[in-house]
């Protein structure tokens, strides 16, 4: 939910101040603030399951930016955790923008951002995923490759259990093994793809799209906190009424005001004055 109030571990940040840091430096205040995320956020109870080992129910993830929530269809809404951690959220994309600046590679889309503190995903698939995926990792660890499925790849190995839609266990399955720690990797969600064993602390953050048909239905406000938080969505532009108001949100500065084509239901049962009514 919106506050003005900042946790501690999310402290205001100035893209454009962000920006003029070096690549080590934005890793190093990065690395900091996940560290500083105390573990009671991270741990989650029954989400993601298809990425959690066999009889596991818990896990240290976070998701930021667009979803789908079943409770309520295919409608994409910001996720709670992305308004306690809008700070953060900028700095990710930040760095891995640059990321990708450094590797000679466009500015990624995305709508969402996955995080997840030292999980070994099991072998699964991204059924949410529209595009490309891309991935970097943080943290003072050893090994936790990323293996992507890919027919053109130097190795070979037998699924130790089914993925839903992609394979049965035994199934034997080529792709390649990639290094995203420190740098950008870009892979098909939608393929078979898992974590390497690894030793140490492992930081992963994932940007995606969500499928076109979802995205389709996101609210024009949301578009525009989504963009000024830093997201390449690939949405057109939206009115400068709703930029105002998500460049607002992006900053956590008090909201005064409300265009007048805001749903009811952003409200939050304020009621608006006549003035904002007019949009003076």
């Amino acid at each position: 939910e919106y506050s003005t109030t900042a946790p501690e571990y999310d402290q205001l940040l100035d893209a454009e101040v962000a920006r003029s840091m070096s690549t080590d430096e934005l890793y190093n205040e990065l690395l900091t603030r996940l560290q500083q995320i105390p573990d009671q956020v991270w741990s989650k109870k029954n989400r993601r399951l298809n990425v959690l080992p066999p009889g596991e129910t818990r896990s240290k993830q976070l998701i930021l930016g667009l979803v789908t929530p079943q409770s309520i269809g295919t409608l994409p809404v910001i996720s709670k955790e992305t308004w306690s951690l809008s700070q953060t959220t900028k700095l990710i994309l930040v760095y891995m923008h640059r990321l990708a600046e450094e590797a000679g590679v466009a500015k990624p889309l995305g709508t969402t951002l996955q995080l997840t503190k030292n999980l070994e995903c099991v072998p699964h698939t991204d059924q949410n995923n529209g595009g490309t995926s891309s991935e970097t990792t943080l943290g003072d660890h050893k090994g936790g490759q990323l293996f992507v499925e890919d027919p053109q790849g130097d190795e070979v190995m037998r699924l130790p259990d089914a993925v839903r839609g992609a394979g049965k266990a035994g199934d034997v399955i080529v792709g390649r093994r990639c290094q995203p720690r420190r740098q950008l990797v870009q892979f098909d969600g939608n393929r078979i793809h898992f974590t390497c064993p690894f030793d140490g602390e492992r930081f992963a953050i994932i940007l995606f799209c969500l499928k076109p048909a979802s995205l389709q239905k996101t609210a024009d406000l949301n578009k525009a906190y989504l963009s000024a938080l830093g997201f390449n969505t690939g949405f057109p532009a939206v009115g400068f009424a709703f930029q105002d108001l998500a460049r607002q949100a992006a900053f956590r500065e008090k909201i005064n005001y409300m265009p007048s084509k805001v749903p009811p239901s952003c409200l939050r049962g304020k009621k608006r004055k006549p003035e904002e009514e007019e949009g003076s």
